[in-house]
């Protein structure tokens, strides 16, 4: 619980959960985070692979269809709850994401009218070409629904399988 209050007040905008079962990824997201009930919803999903994300918001302001996972599809579903095949979190900001989305808006390209951010948009493009994860730049993490974690850029080991994308929220680190 102190690792997921100190992750929480670190990284104040949010926070979402996505767990893989049954060949499914299924996530739930918010800005009202109740560390003990995020710290309950890793437990009771602990033999599944999961991932977890605290959002810093940068890119589409403070909103919970904002917080991560975003499905990684045709839609880069942004709902609060739901389920696909792969989703993603990212820890950085696509400083130029803003020109990919009006060139797409422009061209009506884009599935629905938003919310959008960088990484609902990289979400969007990776669907078809997985090297948009690399324009993104930061850190990824992907969840598939058989369980497949793949993280991209640096990232620290905490303890035995369990992996951070920083530890600016540990006072002693």
């Amino acid at each position: 619980r102190e690792e997921v209050e100190k992750m929480n007040r670190s990284n104040a905008d949010g926070v979402g959960v996505a767990w893989a079962h049954n060949g499914v990824v299924s996530w739930f997201k918010t800005t009202k985070v109740e560390p003990q009930f995020i710290e309950r919803l890793v437990y009771y999903w602990s033999e599944f692979p999961r991932l977890v994300h605290f959002r810093l918001s940068t890119a589409g302001g403070t909103r919970s269809d904002l917080c991560h996972p975003f499905e990684v599809g045709p839609l880069a579903n942004p709902r609060t709850q739901g389920t696909g095949q792969r989703v993603m979190i990212h820890n950085g900001h696509w400083n130029r994401w803003e020109e990919v989305y009006a060139l797409l808006k422009a061209e009506d390209l884009l599935p629905d009218a938003g919310p959008w951010s960088d990484s609902r948009l990289a979400a969007y493009l990776a669907h078809t070409d997985n090297d948009w994860f690399q324009a993104l730049g930061g850190r990824v993490a992907t969840l598939a629904g058989d369980g497949d974690i793949r993280r991209m850029g640096e990232w620290s080991q905490l303890r035995e399988g369990i992996y951070v994308s920083n530890k600016h929220w540990d006072n002693n680190y």
